[in-house]
């Protein structure tokens, strides 16, 4: 995954300190294990890990407040703040299973004992290693130090509280820096920084409010030490101010001390309100009650089980839900572009972030437009205001955006849409004089096709033009695999942003044609070779090298790679071949969440592959009242390939069903067993997109 430059981030926060001197039937919560995907490749550490955050957060809660941690091996990226080395600081923004740079990791405090060799413009100064690991449940967080100190964190959507524990008889102090931020190893072109800030403090000591402006690029910032009840980092528009912040003093009989911080990405009065609204008492307890039946309430129970009898199947699935929802960051109410009361939510990493942060530095489609189709085709309309969404997609497809000449990536625009446009509308395909040509080819190829889902509807004289433009990746296929100059496992410069294909190789683009893989199917010589190579995909030392930066975005050794998108659905494709169900079953069961329910959703299309459940009955909320229900008969933990199926009490010889069939409710009920048998002998799943251009590159 990758994440370019961000344009200026606004965390307004407000702080209060206190000082102290000595429902339902089942809670799904206790299933979510929030260190899931923090640890990386190399265990005890967060190298090529999952940058997965552990802290306390409400479903996709502004504030996610966890440990800031800073690694000496500049390998690692501690994109979600986690890491097992010292803690820096303890910080309420943070996003979570990211890649490329870090962001966030602001706001913070940080507990000590002492002020002695700490020089508070270098956090390895005062950087803190741990006593022992840390603990953490959902809505709750705790961390011990090695100097004795304990911290215990909550939050709701807009604040959060922290608890700082010193031992007794000790000097406490909490040190704020508003200039504080999560860095990027070697300070790369993807480096976030500290632009400006304002500090105040009230006359009493006991309260703070200010504000930070953050920016997407390396700085070296000046500094000075400063001593004033309020501090400024310069003019709100000087975006190199001075690093401010403030260090609160705490009596030796002061034991704890509690702090409640609201944040606002609009407003210092805004923040204020939260603070005041979301917390107005000092229980961590009753905070974390809440988050807990936050999310029971509005996440983890719509999807339930009275299949209780493995536990590590339970918490598999409910954590994977669990990190469903701790992203994008719901910023309702706090949009500081423009006045709307209109849902806002921001840090949309699954799709490329489309506000905070570029979004054309990836795999270099406009991704967007792939969520709108997925929306529009199954007849999600709830407000949504679908002739203005498609001129939005028509914008991506036709406007080519000015070339930002960016040092990762100087060929086209990294800040958003298709910068390889002029390419895909004159050849309909992608020449290397841009970079990421073939993953540029077929995602923009998947884009149109998107665009083509919703022109049928809103613009039916453009549909047949955007579906010929999606079948431009037919220009750049390989008929002839033994040509000396085909490459399937290579991908030049390390698979990264300025190589010919993104953070995978050839071999792994060559499935992803999900709208046309009849003609995929087709050209890979029918059904019979395309399970060979399919199961290509799956034999071990298959893939020779790493992809991404330090080798950051694989996992095993496999042609498939599980640790990155363009793989995920690659294990389903069985079910576009008759009588192979099975082995989509046998394949899928290394990845979760959607295939432990039994069904895989194809983007963009109302379709859903068939694998198998892993529980032996489930029901998920489908909306408006209405339940999906889930059954396995005869599942165990040798016995999960589909022998027969009934969908709402029709038998069924499909490996794939539709929207419709689930849309309102009803039943999916599955016969398991032990042996593999060929029980697809229906259609296989449609190619919608199917078309042949009769064209060899």
């Amino acid at each position: 995954m990758g994440r370019s430059l961000s344009p200026t981030l606004w965390a307004v926060l407000l702080h209060s300190f206190a000082s102290l001197t000595s429902a339902q039937t089942t809670d799904w919560t206790q299933y979510v294990k929030p260190f899931i995907g923090t640890e990386g490749t190399a265990p005890a550490t967060g190298f090529n890990g999952g940058n997965v955050f552990p802290g306390p957060v409400v479903p996709f809660g502004s504030v996610k407040l966890g440990p800031d941690c800073t690694s000496n091996n500049l390998t690692v990226s501690a994109n979600a703040g986690y890491l097992p080395d010292g803690i820096t600081a303890f910080s309420l923004t943070h996003v979570s299973g990211t890649g490329g740079g870090p962001v966030y990791g602001v706001v913070s405090q940080m507990p000590l004992l002492s002020l002695e060799n700490v020089n508070a413009l270098d956090n390895l100064t005062y950087m803190a290693p741990r006593a022992e690991p840390d603990t953490a449940s959902v809505g709750y967080y705790k961390t011990t130090l090695r100097n004795g100190i304990i911290t215990e964190l909550s939050a709701t959507s807009n604040v959060g509280i922290l608890q700082h524990t010193f031992p007794v008889g000790s000097q406490g102090y909490v040190l704020v820096d508003v200039s504080h931020y999560l860095p990027s190893p070697g300070g790369d072109y993807q480096s976030q920084f500290y632009a400006n800030g304002e500090i105040t403090i009230s006359d009493d000591g006991k309260t703070y409010q200010g504000y930070g402006v953050y920016k997407g690029a390396f700085s070296e910032i000046p500094a000075h030490q400063v001593d004033n009840s309020t501090v400024s980092g310069g003019p709100l528009t000087y975006l190199f101010g001075d690093r401010v912040g403030a260090v609160f003093k705490f009596g030796s009989n002061t034991t704890v001390v509690k702090s409640k911080v609201g944040i606002s990405w609009k407003s210092v009065s805004m923040a204020c309100e939260f603070k005041e609204r979301e917390i107005p008492h000092w229980n961590l307890s009753e905070v974390t009650q809440g988050a807990k039946k936050a999310w029971n309430d509005e996440a983890l129970s719509t999807i339930t089980t009275s299949d209780l009898s493995n536990q590590t199947r339970l918490q598999m699935f409910y954590t994977g839900l669990y990190h469903t929802s701790l992203m994008p960051t719901d910023k309702t109410g706090q949009n500081p572009h423009w006045d709307t009361e209109e849902p806002t939510y921001d840090d949309y990493y699954t799709f490329w972030n489309t506000s905070g942060f570029y979004n054309g530095q990836v795999q270099g489609g406009s991704n967007a437009d792939n969520v709108l189709a997925d929306a529009y085709i199954k007849g999600l309309q709830r407000g949504i205001n679908w002739t203005a969404g498609y001129l939005a997609m028509k914008t991506d497809a036709e406007l080519t955006p000015y070339n930002t000449f960016d040092s990762g990536d100087p060929t086209s625009s990294v800040k958003e849409g298709r910068g390889a446009l002029p390419d895909w509308i004159n050849l309909r395909w992608i020449t290397p004089s841009y970079s990421r040509s073939i993953s540029r080819t077929v995602e923009y190829a998947l884009n149109d096709y998107s665009v083509a889902q919703v022109a049928k509807g809103i613009e039916p004289e453009s549909y047949d033009k955007y579906l010929n433009r999606s079948a431009g990746w037919q220009y750049i296929w390989q008929h002839n695999i033994t040509n000396p100059n085909y490459e399937p496992g290579g991908c030049g410069q390390g698979c990264e942003a300025i190589s010919y294909i993104y953070e995978a190789l050839p071999w792994e683009y060559s499935w992803t044609v999900p709208f046309d893989m009849e003609t995929l199917i087709s050209f890979m010589g029918g059904p019979n070779t395309t399970e060979s190579r399919l199961d290509a995909m799956f034999i071990p030392g298959g893939r020779l090298g790493a992809v991404g930066v330090n080798g950051g975005n694989g996992i095993g050794t496999t042609l498939y790679n599980p640790g990155n998108e363009p793989s995920f659905s690659t294990p389903l494709l069985y079910n576009y071949l008759p009588g192979r169900q099975w082995k989509s079953v046998l394949r899928s069961r290394q990845i979760m969440l959607w295939q432990m329910l039994g069904m895989y959703p194809v983007v963009t299309q109302p379709v859903y592959l068939i694998t198998a459940p892993w529980f032996s009955n489930m029901s998920m909320a489908v909306g408006g009242g209405k339940t999906l229900h889930i059954s396995a008969e005869g599942l165990s933990d040798t016995s999960y390939y589909v022998q027969s199926l009934k969908i709402n009490g029709d038998a069924w010889n499909q490996s794939w069903f539709s929207h419709d069939d689930i849309k309102d409710g009803g039943t999916l009920e599955f016969v398991l067993g032990s042996t593999p048998v060929s029980w697809d002998t229906g259609a296989v799943p449609p190619s919608p997109g199917h078309l042949s251009v009769n064209k060899t590159f």
